[in-house]
């Protein structure tokens, strides 16, 4: 997720995205620190907020608030954080660093699935996809000739979607 406030974070090249916590409920998280200072996502609970947002086990938490990681926030702060404890809104800016197989929620209303990993016009659209739908991607290849990183879908329809743009980083 990444459109605004809490969207999928597709995998392809280091992406930042921001979530926003509105409550006091845990997030559904835990970290982990990774080597020159930083923190990680270690687990994700099924079905948790942090899910919901897209956040994914491995993802770099890059900043709490204003506050970033290694210059005010540690493990423990973060600790808490996830346990609802603190300020909201509050503002988590993490980063994800590529596409991998996996499941994705469509975050864009109409998303094309096609049958081959070539864009094609309008009339080789085999479905369409609406927001918030979770799909099964098998494999991931870079379309050098289109300027797409394209996903091999399994489910909910077998075909292929486009996870960015490489021209303008568009998602």
């Amino acid at each position: 997720k990444k459109h605004g406030v809490g969207s999928l974070c597709f995998r392809y090249e280091a992406v930042r995205f921001t979530v926003l916590a509105k409550t006091a409920a845990p997030m559904g998280m835990s970290f982990a620190e990774i080597p020159l200072n930083r923190l990680a996502v270690r687990a994700v609970e099924p079905g948790g907020w942090a899910e919901q947002q897209g956040i994914r086990v491995g993802d770099e938490v890059l900043a709490v608030g204003a506050q970033r990681v290694g210059s005010g926030v540690g493990l423990g702060e973060l600790i808490k954080v996830a346990q609802g404890k603190g300020q909201r809104p509050l503002a988590l800016t993490l980063a994800c660093k590529e596409d991998n197989p996996g499941s994705y929620t469509i975050v864009h209303d109409g998303s094309a699935v096609t049958p081959t990993i070539a864009l094609g016009s309008d009339s080789d659209v085999i479905g369409t996809l609406k927001a918030g739908t979770m799909v099964e991607v098998k494999a991931v290849v870079n379309n050098e000739k289109e300027q797409r990183i394209r996903a091999r879908i399994s489910q909910p329809k077998e075909g292929w979607i486009s996870l960015l743009n490489t021209q303008n980083g568009k998602r």
